[in-house]
């Protein structure tokens, strides 16, 4: 199934920028190893981080699933990760 899905995993460094706020919503991640954060950056530069994202856990869905055209968040690698 996940084929069909088109999934593929994906390996990131730590600080390396996974989804940017203001790109098209149309990813659904899934930790497998590692941890990313997901942050809000306001007009002012300041950096507010909302969740912490661990293994078997998702991140994105609420976004693609509501067909956005731009997220609202960005995702970051806290460490280290893969994510599918």
């Amino acid at each position: 199934m996940l084929s069909c899905l088109g999934a593929r995993v994906e390996r990131f460094d730590k600080k390396y920028t996974i989804l940017a706020e203001g790109n098209p919503a149309k990813y659904v991640g899934i930790v497998l190893s590692g941890s990313a954060q997901v942050v809000r950056i306001d007009y002012y530069g300041n950096r507010s981080i909302l969740s912490k994202i661990d293994p078997a856990e998702l991140f994105g869905e609420a976004f693609a699933c509501a067909e956005l055209p731009a997220i609202p968040v960005t995702v970051i690698a806290n460490e280290p990760c893969e994510v599918m």
